[in-house]
């Protein structure tokens, strides 16, 4: 210690001149620099987070997101238009067996005899309804061509035709008759007949002229007239917003001609969606739950930033745009677009996915339609923000509570050392020492070795005599513990010192513990040094001298006593008794403490060796009362007891944690009250006599070593190499995800778009073409399950043989019974691990790892 001022205060004692100094000096040489290292780490974290990619990933992912929904939504629309609102084949059919009825009867053109269209439009009115009913749209239309050849409408020019128009304003309502049906387009001879309601505004005949120029007819028939050898389908012709007048209600539609037998287009058949209608199948909660964003249905053409609004949803686009019919936008790329509002103030990121009306090779094909989805560009990025200011806050109070916990565990750190200090230097021979825990492994274990040293001492002789003779050798390593743990020392020094310093006190405290432990071994052992007789014996020697006196104990108790032992041979040089007065104690309290009709379980196994050692694992388990935590803090202490009844003198743990510990071993307990104890040892001994062999075969008792092999890392094996794979997967960033992992490992990777693509592909292929099935849950048409139902059910080869494997977002316990009910191999749950993905394809197409 340094010097202190000349006086007759010179002699100061080392605690003293710590305990002055030791809020200062900590503050110093700790609290401050661990302040500044957190603060350097949360500057390092915020800084690495928001400009090393986070912030970015964390837009494109609300953009991924975004992207996803309208997608859905697109999927929706088109499903309902390609399955249900377009179905044109069984009403094209019956009015085409109509037409042909009437105009053969006749002997009669069609578009020579106004009687006959009328005729047709009768009978044909039954076929409409059917259909308005069937596909659940707002209206459908027959218009009558009346021409011999094409006759295009010109300007200021006006045609007539003949035609029916039914509308139904609640499609998915359901009437028993037709008094919800409204007739806008007929003959008023057929109305009466049709049984329906007549709009307000309702006509004989269809009237074209520059305000309703009717492309929706005019279209079809052209397309008709100049490809008579299309088929009707890929002649059909979508029509923007449009309405008979301005009382009518805007509505888009689809429509196809009709030929008869001779190639010539009798007419034009077509359905209607009012735009109020298609609102409804665009909820903008599916898109923002804030009313941030909108649903558009589009109409553009390629390589052109104008769209032209068919139909909307959502108050922000009638708040920005003004309800245009137009508006303006650019392309971000990745189907992402960016547009503003009318006065350039609000910015919109959107998503742009197709509907896939047309087909193919079709005259209208560079026609596109689109479901779009636009959301307030603060809005979809507002989570970035939020995400900032929480990481700050979050640094904030994580520094603040880094700071109170140095100066809570500094002042925990030094309190305790003084008061050891004080409390050894003050030690009264007649009073037990109770001392604070540091929760410091060593220190802690030095505090109960002096509390069990002056409990002994109090209990068997003069407690004087004791620490007479003991003063010497404690205050050396205590000395040395106060000394290099002092403040002065602590402030003066360098790292380098200060490491010294802590070894210094580790080394001390390490030799006053044992020290002390082997005062208490000579005191809990006869007063005299225990010494540990080493003979040569097996596992089988050890049991043979303890299992039977326990089996006997038991059996008179009414206790089952069961044993495991893996009966190894390997010989080793241990003290026998002392061993065997181990596991008699420890299975006798475990029996002592069990009541009859329990269980008291011995295990014994060898779990490691190399040329020199072998190490034995040991473990005593029982389910009886169990120790209270309170009794497990002090169950080492000599004569500890917790107060049952049974017997003992409390010495018996005490002596086999010393035995064990001379021995080199350790112990460990685990108990829960009125449930059980378990204790655990291993324990490390010199090998008496070497194996003659290591090759890892069996020797001649049949027991098995160990045998090391070679095992590959997932996907390293080359079994996955060159394997067909049929991904079934409807999600687009899914898949490609999925293919981007197959491939890096040889595989050659074909795609279906949901399970129904996925179940023709795999029958129209050959037996043995695909090695592999990987299918997703939910899809549309047919989803992943309905799919490996299918799939197994085929009549062919491979059917039942080839691994189908579901790579699914659904993760729960029923889901995976469920795959498998379908008959799928394997459940992977989405986010797919590449590692699990590439064992669990090299376990179905590795036979060896299968089998």
């Amino acid at each position: 210690m340094r010097e202190g001022r000349s006086g007759e205060n010179d002699k100061v004692h080392p605690m003293t001149a710590m305990t002055g100094k030791r809020t200062h000096s900590l503050f110093r040489k700790i609290i401050i620099p661990l302040i500044v290292l957190m603060l350097l780490q949360s500057v390092i974290f915020f800084g690495a987070t928001f400009y090393g990619g986070v912030s970015g990933t964390i837009n494109q992912n609300a953009e991924d997101i975004l992207a996803e929904r309208v997608i859905n939504q697109e999927q929706e629309l088109e499903a309902k238009f390609t399955t249900q609102w377009a179905n044109f084949g069984r009403a094209s059919d019956n009015i085409g067996h109509i037409y042909d009825n009437v105009a053969g009867a006749s002997g009669r053109n069609l578009y020579e005899d106004a009687q006959l269209q009328r005729a047709v439009l009768a009978d044909a009115s039954g076929a409409l309804i059917d259909m308005l009913r069937s596909n659940e749209v707002t209206g459908v239309f027959l218009i009558l061509n009346n021409a011999k050849d094409y006759e295009p409408l010109r300007d200021g020019t006006q045609q007539e035709r003949y035609g029916l128009c039914i509308r139904d304003y609640s499609p998915t309502s359901e009437y028993a008759d037709r008094e919800d049906l409204l007739v806008v387009r007929s003959p008023s001879s057929l109305v009466a007949d049709m049984g329906c309601s007549m709009e307000a505004w309702w006509d004989a005949r269809f009237t074209f002229n520059s305000e309703t120029p009717g492309d929706y007819y005019y279209k079809p028939i052209q397309m008709a007239y100049e490809n008579p050898d299309a088929e009707t389908d890929d002649l059909a012709y979508f029509d923007g917003p449009h309405s008979f007048m301005q009382a009518d209600r805007a509505v888009v539609s689809y429509s196809i001609p009709l030929r008869d037998k001779a190639g010539y287009p009798y007419g034009v058949l077509g359905i209607e969606l009012t735009t109020d209608y298609l609102k409804t199948l665009m909820p903008t909660a599916t898109l923002s739950g804030d009313n941030a964003g909108c649903y558009v249905l589009a109409q553009y053409t390629e390589d052109s930033e104008t769209y032209q609004t068919v139909a909307y949803n959502g108050a922000q686009f009638q708040q920005c745009f003004r309800g245009k019919t137009t508006f303006q936008a650019k392309s971000r790329g990745g189907g992402m677009i960016e547009c503003e509002n009318t006065e350039g103030d609000v910015k919109f990121i959107g998503s742009v996915s197709d509907l896939q009306i047309y087909n193919h090779n079709t005259p209208y094909e560079k026609q596109k339609f689109a479901v779009i989805g636009l959301v307030r560009e603060n809005a979809l990025y507002g989570i970035n923000t939020i995400v900032k200011q929480r990481l700050i806050l979050v640094s904030a109070l994580v520094m603040l509570f880094g700071c109170l916990s140095v100066l809570l565990i500094s002042r925990r750190l030094t309190r305790p050392i003084n008061k050891l200090s004080q409390k050894v230097r003050g030690m009264d021979g007649g009073t037990d020492l109770r001392l604070e825990r540091l929760n410091i492994d060593e220190i802690d274990d030095l505090v109960e070795s002096i509390e069990g040293l002056s409990e002994k001492v109090s209990r068997n002789f003069t407690r004087t005599e004791f620490f007479s003779r003991m003063s010497h050798d404690m205050r050396t390593p205590m000395n040395a513990i106060i000394g290099f743990s002092s403040p002065e020392l602590l402030e003066s020094a360098d790292p380098e010192q200060i490491r010294d310093y802590m070894d210094k006190i580790h080394s001390s405290g390490s030799y006053l513990l044992t020290l002390i432990n082997e005062v208490l071994d000579m005191s809990k052992i006869e007063m005299q040094q225990m010494e540990l007789r080493e003979n040569v014996i097996t596992q089988k020697n050890l049991l043979v001298a303890v299992v039977p006196m326990i089996r006997e104990i038991a059996q008179k108790k009414g206790v089952k006593f069961e044993i495991k032992a893996d009966d190894s041979e390997t010989p080793f040089y241990c003290d026998s008794q002392r061993m065997s007065q181990v596991l008699m104690n420890l299975l006798s309290n475990a029996v002592r403490f069990t009541e009859p009709g329990g269980t008291v379980r011995l295990e014994v196994m060898e779990v490691g060796k190399d040329e020199e050692q072998v190490v034995n694992f040991i473990r005593v388990s029982d389910n009886g009362c169990g120790m209270s935590e309170e009794f497990q803090e002090k169950m080492y202490e000599p004569f500890a007891q917790e107060g049952r009844t049974g017997g003992g003198t409390g010495l018996g743990l005490a002596i086999a944690r010393q035995i064990i510990t001379l021995m080199g071993g350790t112990m460990n307990c685990v108990s829960v009250p009125e449930k059980g104890t378990t204790f655990e040892l291993y324990v490390t001994s010199r090998i008496a006599q070497m194996q003659s062999s290591a090759e890892g075969e069996q020797n001649g008792n049949g027991k098995v070593q160990t045998r090391q092999q070679t095992v590959c890392a997932p996907g390293e094996s080359g079994v996955l190499s060159g394997r067909r794979v049929l991904l079934c997967e409807d999600h687009p960033m899914n898949a490609q995800i999925a293919r981007r992992l197959l491939e890096r490992k040889g595989m050659i990777v074909e795609e279906a778009r949901d399970g129904a693509e996925g179940l023709k592909r795999f029958w129209d292929t050959d037996p043995g073409t695909y090695d592999v099935i990987l299918m997703d849950i939910r899809m549309p048409r047919m989803n992943g399950l309905e799919t490996a139902q299918a799939i197994r059910a085929l009549q062919r080869e491979d059917a039942q043989s080839i691994p189908i494997i579901a790579m699914t977002a659904n993760a729960f316990k029923e889901d995976r019974e469920a795959s498998k009910n379908a008959g799928m191999n394997a459940h992977l749950s989405k986010p797919i691990d590449p590692k699990i993905l590439y064992a669990t394809l090299e376990m179905y197409l590795d036979p060896e790892r299968l089998s």
